[in-house]
């Protein structure tokens, strides 16, 4: 699974209609979209009290809008529709906000769940490790290192993750090692970052 697959998922699981509407919104400002902005509905009077009635008319003439539903925004073609699912918006993409998110960060009302996240790149990069040993390996380099699941580069993350296990002695260059030592090198490192996990949080509960 991709990184832009993962967000698209952690959106469509956890995210309301309002909270996706919102982080869109934020895109729409951002690159200056605005004809594609989401409205909510009781937007509506405010928005259009400039207008003749038969120009709103004409705005919505034949078209899906009904004043019942949560959102409406402009169509392709300077036409309104209505909706109350946000992915019913014909101009709304998962794979485009998910796109702003990964260039701009979190959007200013919900965050982008980083441990799903971290599932996700583990499933795509490491899914032949044990996944906890392997999370909590992930999770101790990202504790010294700066990183950024959501912006940063998972090739990248990935390579650096596979450098820190070798330098941390869970795979050897040396030839002269047999496979036996090194399988007991890389369970003595796991079980003491292990180790320093469970205390960790032993001392956050106290």
């Amino acid at each position: 699974m991709e990184k832009i697959q993962a967000i698209i998922d952690i959106i469509k699981n956890n995210w309301s209609n309002e909270e996706i509407a919102d982080a869109w919104n934020l895109r729409c400002d951002k690159k200056d979209y605005m004809d594609e902005r989401i409205e909510y509905m009781d937007t509506f009077d405010e928005l259009f009290c400039n207008l003749k009635p038969s120009e709103i008319a004409e705005k919505v003439y034949r078209r899906d809008f009904c004043t019942g539903d949560d959102f409406y925004a402009f169509n392709g073609y300077g036409n309104l529709e209505s909706f109350s699912d946000v992915e019913d918006y014909s101009r709304f993409s998962y794979e485009e906000l998910a796109e702003y998110l990964v260039d701009n960060g979190d959007s200013l009302t919900t965050d982008v769940d980083t441990d799903e996240l971290l599932e996700s790149f583990i499933y795509e990069y490491f899914n032949h490790y044990d996944f906890d040993q392997i999370k909590c390996v992930i999770e101790t380099y990202m504790e010294n290192n700066t990183f950024d699941l959501l912006m940063d580069n998972w090739d990248d993350l990935n390579e650096d993750v596979l450098n820190y296990i070798e330098e941390e002695g869970l795979g050897s260059n040396d030839e002269e090692d047999d496979e036996d030592n090194d399988d007991e090198d890389s369970d003595d490192f796991i079980n003491r970052l292990l180790m320093e996990e469970a205390e960790r949080e032993k001392e956050d509960e106290d």
